[in-house]
């Protein structure tokens, strides 16, 4: 059963016309989609797509000016969870996705200015993505293909082009929010892509052309955040396995403007990202885990970039990424674990400039583990495992430079 609130679209056409939107939504009832497909031998593609959306919302104008006021607040559970069993080929290629979102909105602006507010708050409930596959024996991926769930609690993104933005969004959340792949496959014989991704709050804008300003103040004081990816295979290629998992995300980018962006950032719940690649024999594979409690990155190609960043994060990071064989050729484990990251940047050639008032606290314990267990021989062997409490990177460099 799929359950989900209606999604508005509002556009404009007149130069001379404010398109106003005000968008209030609750959401208390659960939300549950599934899907379960058995297969015996799949002689073309396997496309499966699972959502479960609390709220949404969507709108752009093409001209004129649009004002924005969003209020979503999900107060019921939101599961995705789409279980391949299968024999022989279970597709050529395999497409498979499983989405679970607590509250999501993306407004747009082009030749058009845009004026938002929006408040985002997802209370004490469980935001759960699962994607499945159980074809251990005679199942295979003749041509490979990507394998994925993701689970957000809030998330909000915005673009402009020609035009400007001012926004201010609020993100709160006390959800358990968990993704989960779990794939056992006997053959693979091309490339295969297996991940999950688990994110508490996010804040995107994209523009260009435009003025852009953002303010985002983020909370995650739920019990977790989780992603984690499990791959067996008793003969496999290439095959790579990640997860990522964020507790607070803003990501804002511009191009031939001005761009501004103040945001605050608080996570108090754990967080936790697990990768296990586990292949007989083996070509390359690949396992990659990443964890970070806040992140933030505000970038520019044009006028000056002005950022005010403030991190705080007292939840516990734990990251870690696993591979298992026996012989093959070449094997990557990549584990990083950050406890508040920040990141800016401008074009000098533009010409551009930079400030920065950049504030961060870590008070949480981070971990960050790779592992390698090989019990035959191979080729390359590669390890790394990088463990941050604090970190921030603020750089003025040519394109491409």
């Amino acid at each position: 059963m799929i359950v989900a609130t209606a999604t508005f679209a509002a556009a404009a056409t007149s130069r001379a016309q404010e398109t106003v939107v005000i968008n209030d939504q609750t959401q208390t009832g659960d939300i549950f989609s599934g899907q379960t497909l058995n297969v015996v031998d799949v002689e073309d593609a396997t496309i499966v797509v699972t959502t479960a959306t609390g709220n949404a919302l969507s709108g752009a104008v093409e001209s004129g000016d649009l004002s924005l006021t969003s209020t979503q607040s999900m107060q019921g559970d939101a599961t995705a969870v789409t279980t391949v069993n299968g024999a022989g080929s279970i597709g050529a290629p395999v497409s498979i996705l499983s989405e679970a979102v607590g509250n999501t909105g993306d407004a747009g602006a082009y030749g058009a200015n845009m004026d938002a507010t929006v408040l985002q708050t997802s209370g004490a409930v469980a935001i759960t993505a699962r994607t499945e596959i159980n074809a251990t024996v005679g199942g295979q991926m003749p041509a490979g293909g990507a394998v994925s769930a993701t689970a957000i609690a809030n998330s909000q993104a915005f673009g402009v082009d020609n035009g400007e933005l001012v926004a201010d969004v609020t993100q709160n959340s006390s959800a358990l929010v968990q993704a989960d792949v779990a794939a056992s496959v006997q053959y693979i014989p091309d490339g295969a892509v297996f991940s999950a991704a688990a994110v508490s709050n996010n804040v995107s804008s994209s523009g260009t052309m435009s003025a852009t300003d953002v303010t985002a103040m983020q909370v995650m004081n739920g019990p977790r955040t989780q992603a984690s990816t499990l791959v067996t295979s008793a003969n496999a290629w290439e095959v790579q396995g990640s997860a990522a998992a964020t507790a607070n995300n803003v990501a804002v980018t511009n191009a031939d403007g001005p761009l501004t962006v103040d945001s605050a950032q608080t996570n108090a719940s754990y967080l936790q990202a697990d990768t296990v690649v586990d292949s007989y024999a083996f070509g390359l594979a690949s396992a990659q885990a990443y964890g970070v409690g806040n992140s933030m990155l505000a970038g520019n190609t044009g006028e000056d970039v002005r950022i005010d960043s403030n991190q705080l994060n007292s939840g516990g990071v734990e990251v870690s990424a696993q591979f298992n064989g026996n012989n093959g050729y070449d094997a990557y484990v990549d584990s990083t674990a950050v406890g508040n990251a920040a990141t800016g940047y401008n074009c000098s050639d533009c010409p551009g400039t930079l400030t920065a008032n950049n504030r961060q606290t870590n008070t949480g314990g981070v971990s960050s583990t790779s592992t390698v267990n090989i019990t035959g021989s191979n080729r390359n062997v590669v390890g790394t495992s990088t463990a941050v409490g604090n970190t921030a990177s603020f750089w003025v460099s040519s394109p491409g430079g």
